[in-house]
């Protein structure tokens, strides 16, 4: 949302202020990828250990029921104001947007540009679950180990090789893969990585602090596309997953605290409605009333409220009928 914020009317850093320290808008995704395949395989891992197997119907059902209203009634929002002459979409915006491969339609506008991230989350949900229910937690790890070396060849050869489709790059989901594997590779490892004490005394010590200044060092440097496409990505990757797992395993510091402090967790129950409702509003190439610092953040807080409560909320008290069910013997054990 800062990414988005810099610039617009009213703001008081400009775009090319907020650009100077690198791509912040993308890091915010790839943090939210690497959060995304770290909570996904960490469920599918607590189903698989209490059930025997993995639910794909009702990991579906959850996972369409928590995304699908939410989305839908945004794009149906965006179709009814553009029928209205209030915005512009390009002509298979809501197509790509309602059937999720907004990843690779180049030709998205800005109002809808924002959902190719949801559509590489899809898209990653239709893959793993079912190859990890599938293979061991071992071939597991090799997966994801192996997704994290081939992808830097993988957007090399798709620079070289496929030219034309460059402006996919980043976004289709062959070149963020490794993002999520990350994520994925942190719940594998999460029993194994507790038992190393030289890294969780890192963890919880001071030099612990230089990984994020060293992720936004790395941030700045991905002007050279050569180093930020066979390098750059996957220290990023690496370094959001140490920072996660620092902040997941020791939250009773001070800077957990704040993570869990009433507000910040609130923004987190937002998330998902501010991600969908931001991009209207934060627009610097549209200067109006309602796109101007700060009524747009103001108007999207509000449209996420609204979108929280009377489109999430419902679904959500829905999926609940879906949770995976323990068997009998991992729950009398569990006693």
């Amino acid at each position: 949302m800062l990414g988005h914020l810099a610039g617009t009317a009213g703001f008081p850093v400009s775009h090319e202020a907020v650009g100077a320290l690198g791509p912040v808008a993308g890091l915010g995704v790839r943090v939210f990828f690497v959060i995304s395949g770290y909570l996904i395989t960490t469920l599918l891992l607590d189903e698989l250990q209490s059930t025997g197997t993995v639910s794909l119907r009702n990991f579906y059902l959850r996972r369409l029921l928590r995304i699908f209203p939410a989305n839908y009634a945004f794009v149906t929002a965006l179709w009814l104001a553009s029928m209205a002459g209030l915005v512009v979409l390009n002509r298979y915006d809501v197509v790509h947007a309602f059937t999720y491969t907004m990843n690779y339609y180049a030709g998205r506008s800005w109002y809808v540009g924002h959902l190719w991230s949801l559509s590489v989350e899809e898209q990653f949900y239709m893959i793993w679950p079912a190859l990890l229910r599938k293979i061991s937690r071992q071939a597991g790890t090799m997966v994801c180990l192996g997704v994290l070396l081939l992808s830097p060849v993988v957007r090399l050869a798709m620079i070289v090789l496929f030219p034309s489709q460059n402006e996919l790059l980043g976004h289709s989901f062959q070149t963020v893969a490794d993002t999520l594997a990350a994520g994925c590779l942190l719940a594998l490892l999460w029993t194994w990585l507790a038992g190393r004490k030289r890294y969780q005394a890192f963890l919880r010590g001071p030099l612990f602090w230089l990984v994020p200044a060293a992720l936004m060092g790395i941030l700045s440097l991905s002007r050279s596309w050569k180093f930020d496409n066979l390098i750059g990505q996957t220290l990023l990757n690496i370094g959001i997953v140490v920072v996660i797992e620092r902040f997941v395993r020791y939250y009773a510091d001070a800077p957990g605290r704040f993570l869990n402090w009433q507000p910040v967790k609130m923004v987190g129950v937002l998330s998902y409605s501010l991600y969908l409702w931001q991009q209207p509003f934060l627009h610097r190439d549209n200067p109006g009333p309602l796109t101007s610092f700060p009524v747009n953040l103001l108007v999207v807080g509000a449209l996420a409220l609204a979108s929280y409560y009377c489109v999430e909320k419902p679904f959500l008290e829905l999926r609940k009928k879906f949770q995976p069910k323990r068997r009998a013997a991992a729950a009398s054990a569990s006693h």
